[in-house]
């Protein structure tokens, strides 16, 4: 399921989409980990859901990048919301 290059990818786009809500949103360097971390749950969140339900949307590689990059963001945003 989680072949190396797939989780090297993966922990790469969620750094990024951790790294750019860190730019909009965040203040302190203990927002940009606790970011950085659900970012990384959220992504393997969402592409463990998007393996499980069989999905076959436009997948980048193995990589379920649409449930994947909406789970990371939802879990961006709670975190924001729950003002971190």
């Amino acid at each position: 399921m989680f072949a190396s290059p797939v989780l090297l990818l993966g922990s790469s786009v969620a750094t990024l989409y951790a790294a750019g809500f860190h730019l909009l949103t965040g203040r302190t360097w203990r927002q940009i980990m606790l970011f950085w971390v659900l970012s990384l749950m959220g992504f393997m969140m969402g592409q463990v859901g998007g393996e499980l339900l069989g999905l076959n949307w436009p997948m980048l590689g193995q990589i379920h990048i649409i449930p994947a990059t909406i789970i990371s963001w939802l879990a961006l945003l709670v975190a924001r919301l729950l003002k971190t």
